[in-house]
């Protein structure tokens, strides 16, 4: 039962925020509604719908949310004492618990309102979601605070993997001014990428990409050679990103010795020879995987992009095509100011070839 939904088909929201005394008639009505008919469990994403339902109340006066849902608990006690049977007054009890659940994660969040950021972000008692919240906002006000913050909770190997993930998160938004802590940053980012990649759960994606992202944007220029192992598939697919941030690496300029990047531009190589092939290439992740291994070839120097951008002309796929001359295009204005470096030369040559 989409409760929000009911009540907003029967009373506007513009309506209800002019009159508290109105909203909470409705809030109530709405509530005991599901309470006189449906168990907690059966009234649907009643977590969801509640606090939708108690928005536009909370707008005009937040203090009388609290009453509203007192009220229904209240309610709720009247009806398990009156119950005809046993399955009635247990119905009812369980919506006096869930009203009850509701309010006390209410005022713990007033409460936690009231603390500063730093504060909340440094309690390992409150919910993840809660600290995390905190820290975001604690890395707008003192960033040079939340910096140390953050590095120190990472050196933390005792931290759960819900909070190790926000720390990733928040390392990738975050700017570290001082070598030495890009330096063990860089490090440590790369164990927390290789760490939650070998786990057969897809909800770490995220976190192994990010940590790829801002590995890659701290990692000094010879060091880049440790993506390769990204550029394999496994149990996060780690292919795409690896290859954007070996791109990224390089966006400023041209490496500066190509030829230590002999073993990585040889697994970018062998992964465009695979892809480069009319029955795999589609549109979709597999084309995007396939320009960029053109693309970073492009960024690590190496003599075999021209047989590459060849055989991409010879599938005769347009669009693909297009975009490829569109991303080296690109890679080479960021490149201005190095016309006499070789790589930028040969990115020139092929970009003429192939047009």
């Amino acid at each position: 039962m989409d409760i929000v939904r009911k009540m907003r088909a029967c009373h506007p929201v513009g309506k209800l925020v002019r009159s508290t005394e109105n909203a909470m008639t409705i809030t109530r009505t709405m509530l005991e509604e599901s309470l006189n008919r449906f168990a907690p469990d059966e009234a649907g994403h009643l977590d969801d719908e509640l606090g939708e339902l108690l928005e536009s109340l909370g707008a005009t006066d937040p203090s009388s949310v609290g009453d509203a849902i007192t009220a229904v608990a209240q309610t709720a006690v009247f009806n398990a004492v009156r119950a005809r049977n046993k399955a009635e007054q247990d119905r009812a009890i369980r919506w006096y618990q869930k009203m009850h659940e509701v309010l006390a994660v209410r005022r713990t969040k007033e409460k936690e309102r009231e603390r500063p950021a730093a504060e909340i972000a440094c309690d390992e008692t409150l919910p993840v979601e809660h600290r995390a919240e905190a820290l975001n906002e604690w890395m707008i006000l003192e960033s040079d605070q939340a910096v140390l913050f953050v590095l120190s909770e990472l050196e933390n190997g005792s931290c759960n993997e819900e909070w190790l993930a926000t720390l990733v998160f928040a390392a990738e938004d975050l700017r570290f001014d001082e070598e030495d802590q890009q330096n063990w940053l860089c490090r440590r980012l790369h164990e927390i990428a290789v760490e939650f990649r070998d786990r057969a759960e897809s909800r770490f994606e995220q976190v192994v990409w990010s940590a790829l992202r801002r590995f890659a944007s701290l990692v000094p220029e010879e060091d880049a050679v440790e993506l390769v192992e990204f550029v394999r598939y496994g149990n996060v697919d780690t292919r795409l990103v690896a290859l954007q941030c070996i791109v990224n690496v390089f966006e400023a300029a041209p490496p500066r010795n190509p030829e230590i990047f002999g073993r990585l531009a040889d697994r970018v190589f062998e992964l465009a020879t695979k892809l480069l092939d009319p029955d795999v290439l589609v549109p979709g992740e597999t084309s995007a995987i396939a320009e960029q291994t053109i693309v970073a070839l492009a960024a690590l120097g190496d003599q075999r992009l021209a047989g590459c951008v060849s055989r991409l002309a010879g599938l005769k796929i347009e669009w693909f095509s297009q975009v490829v001359q569109q991303n080296l295009t690109a890679l080479l204005d960021c490149w201005e100011g190095h016309e006499t470096h070789p790589s930028y030369q040969q990115l020139t040559a092929t970009i003429a070839d192939s047009n």
